[in-house]
């Protein structure tokens, strides 16, 4: 569009020129050319408008990064510039909606390297909450979360590279993908419904309905109600799976089930379960019954696994923060040990003053 502009504002500034040079012709084909001018200048205003629209828009960014630049300074003062990462004191702040007491504490603990805070601030950021409002500082803690593998940054930074996070970053399909591969392959359900629904449409990759029914799959049993309301549609469709009548209801009537339980009422109608059921009939309806039953129990066993594994990565992580805590002021020790350590600097030798060279004098005669 920029070019369009561009050659549009030459084609202007070439009309006027030969306007001026051969004179306004007369007749008819004067008025013809009047219309074309007044098009190409109202283009050229146009192209005028957007540049400046542009430079608004950097003037804009430069404003909002010297207002971030000044809140980091302020959020460090706030706390002292020797203080230690709190992260659990920022997350108690939070809830307490204390906003500037949260954005200090997380923006500590955030530099120190902690993902969660990261993610935290990076909404913070998002939101304007106890700092300027800013998607491009926002964006960048997102990035660092995921970075650290932190499985809802990556799911959040995979849908910022499909929407393009308000203007903050370009689209990004390839991007994208990888960043919700990656939250999915560590157990992150949302991920995977998220791109089993971009492949089940097409969105920006090859419709694949195969590759969607496994993402709904690997979401289901893992006891995401999403995931499984989705697996039940594709077995009753036959999107990616052959149709199958049994598996059909019995995944749609586990996701009504677990999505009940988790407070999300009316997650699944009353009438597609019922057409559901009424689909089995009377023989297939014990051998959905059954595999209800038996899902169920793996899931539960599943979901009693991943809150095992969740409860033994804190505990483990509790524990060596003091470790690190006491490494990190070991190493602080040492480095202050060494430095007191180092000899002073010699002085710089002070230059012998010159002497001046004594005048010759002359040789006396022989005495004769």
């Amino acid at each position: 569009m920029r070019r369009l502009f561009d050659v549009i504002a030459i084609l202007v500034v070439i009309g006027f020129f030969l306007l001026g040079l051969y004179g306004a012709p007369r007749g008819e084909g004067s008025l013809y050319l009047w219309i074309a001018l007044a098009v190409f200048a109202a283009l050229a205003v146009g192209w005028l408008a957007a540049k400046s629209g542009e430079v608004v828009a950097g003037v804009g960014r430069d404003i909002r990064a010297a207002r971030v630049a000044a809140a980091k300074i302020k959020l460090r003062n706030r706390l002292g510039s020797e203080a230690e990462p709190d992260v659990e004191a920022a997350f108690a702040a939070l809830a307490k909606r204390d906003w500037k007491a949260a954005a200090a504490l997380m923006f500590i603990a955030a530099e120190g390297g902690d993902p969660k805070a990261q993610h935290t601030l990076s909404h913070l950021f998002a939101a304007g909450a106890g700092v300027p409002r800013s998607r491009e500082e926002a964006l960048k803690w997102l990035r660092r979360a995921a970075e650290r593998r932190l499985a809802d940054a990556q799911y959040e930074l995979g849908v910022a590279h499909f929407t393009g996070y308000g203007g903050a970053m370009p689209r990004s399909v390839a991007d994208g993908l990888d960043w919700l591969r990656r939250a999915a392959d560590q157990a992150h359900d949302g991920a995977a419904v998220r791109l089993g629904e971009i492949f089940q449409r097409g969105d920006g990759v090859e419709k694949d309905e195969h590759e969607a029914a496994s993402w709904f799959r690997r979401a289901a049993e893992r006891g995401d109600p999403f995931g499984q309301r989705a697996l039940g549609r594709a077995y009753r469709k036959g999107k990616g799976l052959p149709k199958d009548s049994v598996q059909a209801y019995a995944w749609l009537a586990i996701a009504a089930r677990r999505a009940a339980a988790r407070g999300l009422h009316e997650f699944i109608r009353e009438s597609e379960l019922y057409d559901a059921e009424k689909d089995v009939g009377g023989t297939g309806k014990r051998e959905a019954q059954w595999l209800i039953d038996a899902w169920d129990e793996r899931i539960d066993h599943v979901e009693i696994q991943q809150k095992k594994r969740k409860r033994d990565r804190e505990r483990i992580r509790s524990l060596g923060r003091p470790i690190a805590d006491r490494i990190r002021s070991e190493f602080d020790r040492i480095r202050e040990d060494a430095a007191n350590a180092l000899p002073p600097p010699d002085p710089e030798p002070t230059p012998e003053p010159e002497i001046a060279p004594e005048p010759e004098t002359a040789a006396e005669p022989p005495r004769r």
